[in-house]
Parts: C-alpha cells; sequence; structure tokens
C-alpha cells in the first residue's frame, strides 16, 4: 500500500513539473512574440532632403531617430508615434539613419539605415 501511495506521489510530481515546463516555454515564445521587430525601413533622397519610413510590429510602438553624417551623430530625434522623419541636409557628406523601435513595455529594437551620399 504504502509503495502504491509513493508511486502515485511520484507520477503527480511528474506531471506536475511537465505542466510548469510547458507553461515557461509558452511564456518565453509569447515574449518573444511581444518585442517589436522592425520589418523594413527605407530612406530616399529628394534634392537636400532624407525620408525615413520604418515598418515595425508591436503594441504601442513609438519610433526614435539617431542622424550620422560622416559616422559622427549630428541629431538625435525623441521618440514618436510617426513611423516617418523628414529631415534637411545642410552639408555635403555620407549619411544614415539609425531607427529605434520601442514598444510599451520599454523593449527595442534598432537598425541603421543604408548610407546615402550627398553632394550639395
Amino acid at each position: 500500500m504504502k509503495f502504491r501511495l509513493i508511486v502515485i506521489f511520484i507520477i503527480s510530481l511528474l506531471i506536475s513539473g511537465c505542466a510548469q515546463q510547458t507553461n515557461k516555454e509558452e511564456e518565453n515564445q509569447n515574449s518573444k512574440e511581444s518585442q517589436p521587430k522592425i520589418e523594413k525601413v527605407v530612406v530616399d533622397q529628394k534634392s537636400s532632403t532624407l525620408k525615413i519610413e520604418s515598418v515595425a510590429k508591436g503594441n504601442n510602438i513609438r519610433y526614435a531617430f539617431y542622424i550620422y553624417k560622416d559616422n559622427e551623430l549630428l541629431e538625435k530625434v525623441k521618440y514618436q508615434q510617426e513611423r516617418q522623419l523628414s529631415y534637411s541636409v545642410k552639408d555635403s557628406g555620407v549619411y544614415k539613419v539609425k531607427v529605434f523601435v520601442k514598444d510599451a513595455k520599454g523593449n527595442i529594437e534598432t537598425q541603421y539605415t543604408e548610407e546615402i551620399k550627398i553632394t550639395n
């Protein structure tokens, strides 16, 4: 009788442990899915203006932009709801933009645009 109780107890511990592991795996998967994800970043030049657009997935996404000229940080644009930015270029050089995407939980993903050479 004691042996049967011990076996039943061990089996129930194993089953409950498996259920906890499955819940942790589901939480990890849900956490990864809820992270912001940049799908693409496009930069376009129209005369002396750079137009940047980011396409991202996530909940309550906000965007920030860092503008670089010749690999030096020129300007930071704080987080905003707009996924597009127009930037007027003042000098010749090689420009790129680092796009930041942040969700409501504070998770962040970043991506650089391609470099664009501008001659004025």
